[in-house]
């Protein structure tokens, strides 16, 4: 899944998304924290043993709510323009 994401980053990765981080705080000071883009890094590498390892540490699991709760929110929405761009092709 990761690499279909950094493969597709053109796709998903538009200013709406930088605009939804920017407005969430949680995510911004961890985007500015090492040690949490250290985590998010080896979580995107692989997700099993990073949650072995930073699973019990709150902060890390806060990080990651906060981050599933944006990229499901952003990943809907892109589903739904897409939907909506094929339905207007359709009627043409």
């Amino acid at each position: 899944m990761a690499a279909n994401l950094t493969k597709n980053k053109d796709e998903w990765l538009t200013p709406e998304f930088f605009a939804k981080l920017a407005q969430n705080p949680k995510l911004l000071k961890a985007f500015q924290d090492p040690t949490a883009m250290a985590a998010m890094s080896e979580f995107g590498q692989n997700p099993k043993e990073a949650m072995q390892k930073y699973g019990n540490n709150p902060e890390f699991r806060e990080l990651m709510i906060e981050f599933s709760k944006l990229m499901g929110g952003h990943f809907e929405e892109l589903a739904d323009k897409k939907a909506e761009e094929a339905k207007k092709e359709e009627q043409e």
